[in-house]
């Protein structure tokens, strides 16, 4: 919520009118509410990047092994010791522009776009083709463990999927029934770490009831416009042919 609040106001938008759309009249979501609404679960797992809970990872090499080189610039890569202690810090790796468009950026629709740096050696990028249709986010597989808020392989939470659907479900019951302004600014809210990641003097909001007259609000094509402005699809993907571009961004008053 905190970076909905406090970004573009089409962004806040964007999602009211997908979650009261699909929602309407409905007290609560069912499962295939929660599936239909994309663009609020990417407005959740762009929060987890950028506040990973939690926002270090710790992991003991079992054996020996040998990391690739990543951005290291090792050439022979990264070797570990049986027994190593490794701190896997979330935060950094979230917030890298090595893996990151506007890594400090709340922009959850990055989520839709493929993003790939050939100069990280051994990582494939993120594709959000990968992403499972059992899958509720895009997980380490997508980003090819760029992205790990619920961690990643034998150790992964075993909760990851019911913890996003209850963050799905709060989130949706309470943006289709209310409006929220950030009171204040960014910079009161503050934040604080340990285990987790806290508000420094947590999260003061003006909450009013949603408009009766007008619950859906006009979204002018936000989140689509942000990608036609890079020069990509609709859905953020790359065009198929130079044809499809150049209809497209006349189509909506953009330079091809």
């Amino acid at each position: 919520m905190f970076g909905l609040v406090s970004s573009d106001p089409g962004m806040m938008k964007e999602i009211q009118a997908e979650v009261r759309t699909v929602m309407g009249n409905k007290s609560r979501p069912d499962y295939d509410d929660i599936v239909a609404m994309k663009k609020m679960r990417y407005a959740l797992i762009e929060a987890l990047r950028l506040y990973p809970e939690p926002p270090v990872l710790i992991r003991r090499a079992r054996q020996e092994d040998t990391l690739p080189p990543g951005g290291t610039g090792l050439s022979g890569g990264v070797k570990v010791l049986r027994g190593t202690d490794i701190f896997i810090s979330t935060w950094n790796l979230h917030r890298a522009p090595e893996y990151w468009e506007n890594a400090d950026k709340y922009d959850p629709t990055r989520w839709e776009r493929p993003f790939k740096n050939p100069g990280v050696k051994g990582w494939n990028g993120y594709d959000p083709e990968k992403q499972s249709s059992q899958s509720l986010y895009p997980n380490e597989i997508t980003s090819d463990y760029a992205f790990l808020p619920f961690g990643a392989g034998k150790r992964k939470c075993i909760g990851d999927q019911f913890a996003m659907l209850e963050a799905s479900v709060t989130l949706s019951m309470i943006m289709n029934k209310f409006d929220f302004t950030l009171v204040g600014t960014p910079e009161d809210v503050g934040m604080k770490t340990g285990a987790t990641i806290h508000t420094m003097n947590g999260l003061n909001m003006m909450v009013s009831p949603r408009s009766e007259t007008n619950p859906i609000p006009e979204t002018n094509e936000w989140w689509t416009k942000q990608h036609l402005m890079r020069g990509l699809s609709s859905t953020g993907r790359p065009y198929t042919s130079d044809e499809d571009a150049a209809w497209t961004t006349s189509a909506n008053g953009m330079r091809p």
